[in-house]
């Protein structure tokens, strides 16, 4: 009797080694896949938390900062850009990458806009109605502000008449010819804290008797101020509203009135004191207890 070696036939090897590679070969890919998604999410993770941050900072950045260059350097980012979504009131700022998509809102507090005061009170047309005249102008901030354009813009009236020049404080600021509807490009004027400055004249090539005119005030910083005239019934209406101080001046034949600190202030805006009889419309402290009545 012939006795059998134990062992495994090559056919019964080659089974044994195929299903050895293909579950290792199974084995090698889970464990990749789980490497894999193990760094995958450790990148998600870290994308996220960057938006997060970035987020965050910005948010808290624009609630301390109001000035673009300012935010701007605090982030840190050259992918930050000022977008063409900003206003009068605010400006939009983007940061956008591959990674990244965010905007804020910076508010702007100290707008030069908030500080001009246009007063029409005793604006009116010469008799040839070819020049609007006395439209004074203050500034109710403790520093300088600057007017860098004006906007003027007129109706019921000819189509055909163009402004020709402008002199505030005695100086022309432009001269040339401008239709309605035109942004004109001034010679800046500074205002002062403390002394009313007059836009003497604004001449026109033709008459504008019965109509109405409009002009904006634009400053340096791009805010605006509006103002309206009515060329009809001489009245105007600007950046304030007349004030007990000037109603009472008015009523003694001045052109208009403004509360200022002492007498002196009053000669340096082109008037005189109304007396104490008149300080008592003047309520808005010691800066402006005196009430001034301006020639």
């Amino acid at each position: 009797m012939i006795k059998r070696k134990n062992g495994f036939t090559f056919i019964e090897l080659l089974i044994y080694v195929a299903l050895i590679a293909l579950l290792m070969g199974g084995a090698i890919i889970f464990l990749w896949d789980v490497v894999y998604l193990k760094d995958s999410t450790m990148e998600q993770n870290n994308l996220t938390y960057n938006e997060l941050y970035t987020l965050g900072k910005g948010i808290y950045v624009s609630s301390n900062k109001n000035e673009v260059q300012d935010f701007m350097d605090a982030m840190y980012s050259p992918d930050i850009i000022l977008t063409d979504r900003s206003t009068e009131d605010s400006f939009n700022i983007k940061l956008e990458n591959s990674e990244i998509r965010s905007a804020w809102e910076l508010d702007r507090p100290n707008l030069e806009s908030r500080y001009l005061l246009i007063d029409l009170t005793a604006a009116s047309l010469t008799s040839t109605g070819e020049s609007l005249v006395r439209t004074h102008l203050g500034n109710s901030k403790d520093e300088f502000i600057t007017i860098s354009e004006i906007y003027l813009e007129w109706f019921n009236v000819s189509e055909n008449i163009n402004a020709t020049e402008i002199i505030v404080n005695g100086n022309t600021v432009w001269s040339g010819s401008a239709p309605s509807g035109t942004t004109i490009d001034i010679t800046d004027v500074v205002v002062p804290p403390d002394v009313t400055s007059e836009l003497n004249r604004i001449d026109f090539d033709s008459n504008l008797h019965g109509g109405n005119i409009i002009m904006e005030m634009i400053m340096s910083d791009g805010s605006r101020v509006r103002g309206e005239f009515d060329l009809l019934t001489q009245s105007g209406e600007g950046g304030i509203a007349p004030t007990p101080c000037s109603e009472w001046c008015m009523e003694r034949g001045y052109p208009y009135g403004l509360c200022k600190q002492n007498p002196s202030q009053c000669i340096q805006s082109g008037g005189e004191w109304g007396g104490e009889e008149g300080d008592v419309y003047c309520t808005g402290g010691p800066l402006e207890d005196t009430c001034c009545c301006i020639y």
